[in-house]
Order: C-alpha cells, then structure tokens, then sequence
C-alpha cells in the first residue's frame, strides 16, 4: 500500500530528520570537538604553569652561579672534599700547618667510628691550643673551619687569664670531627 504522506507529516518527518541530524551532529562532532578544546586548554595552562616554574629555577640557578661566580673571585675555598678513608697523614699535615701559627699544641686522636649507613668514617679529634693573642685564636679557628678536608667544630672553649696584662696568653680547647669516605673492596 503505497500512500503518499501529507504536507503535514512531510513537515513532521522533516522536523524529525533535521532533530536527528542536529543531534547526531551535536553527540558526534561539536560535544567531542568541545572536550578536545577543553583538555587541550587545559594542558597549556598545565604547560605555562610549569613554563613558570622552569622560568624561576632558571633564575634562580643563574643567581646561584653567580654567588658561586662572586665567592670564587673572592678567593675563598669553594668547598671541602671528604677524602677516601685512611687520610690521617693529610689531616695530620693540614693540621700542623694550621696550628702552627699557636704557641703550642696539643691532639689527642680519638677511636674512629664506621658508619655502615652512610659509608662514612668518623675520625673524632679532642685539640687545645694556646696563643698569644685573640687575632691568632681568630686566624686558628678560621682556618680550621675553611680547612679543605670536610670537618666539624664542636665544644669550643676559649679562657684566658684574668690578669689583664699585655703577654697574656689564650688557652683554646675544642673537638674538631673529619669525615672520609669509606672504600668499597
């Protein structure tokens, strides 16, 4: 039975088939389309946020290299290394070199500790030292702590006598701590 549709149900089946085109159009291509620009904007805020974050170590690193820059001019020691283990005769020369600017000295070594956790060895130091006045103790104590084998200052005790006169000598006792590194066999 062939019937021909009226112009009211060709309007109809037209507003149906342009409904369906729409949304077809809408779920297949705008929807997905939108999803694509969102997650895309998305990712160049993410990019421009991290683009910042680079920007400021970058600046950051520079201001470093040039605070490192300024304290290599300055002619200061840059850093102090921690030597492979069994350096006693270094410290030993780096010690007598320093104290030697003292009236006298004295350096009583202590046990040496392994430390299995962080492969270092600890090479404890009890020192004293006298000097004639406060700007040798000074050049002393600043020497041992810019020495270049890496070390710890502890128990700082300086005492003079209370007589006031000009040959006045300083007495100066402290326990100084050198790391090495310990040697994998």
């Amino acid at each position: 039975m062939n019937r021909s549709f009226t112009t009211r149900e060709k309007i109809l089946l037209l507003l149906l088939t342009i409904m369906i085109l729409g949304v077809g159009y809408f779920k297949l291509f705008y929807q997905p389309m939108q999803e694509q620009i969102t997650a895309n904007q998305q990712r160049q805020i993410a990019a421009e946020d991290q683009f910042s974050v680079e920007a400021v170590r970058l600046q950051r690193m520079k201001n470093m290299q040039n605070e490192i820059e300024q304290f290599k001019q300055s002619g200061a020691t840059v850093y102090s290394e921690i030597p492979p283990y069994d350096n006693i005769q270094n410290v030993m020369i780096q010690l007598n070199t320093i104290l030697g600017q003292a009236k006298d000295y004295s350096i009583s070594f202590q046990d040496v500790q392994k430390q299995d956790d962080s492969k270092l060895v600890i090479r404890p130091i009890e020192l004293s030292f006298t000097a004639t006045d406060y700007a040798t103790v000074h050049t002393v104590m600043d020497e041992l702590y810019h020495c270049r084998f890496r070390c710890a200052i502890e128990q700082i005790a300086v005492s003079a006598n209370e007589n006031l006169s000009v040959n006045n000598d300083i007495s100066v006792s402290l326990s100084i701590t050198f790391y090495e590194k310990q040697i994998e066999k």
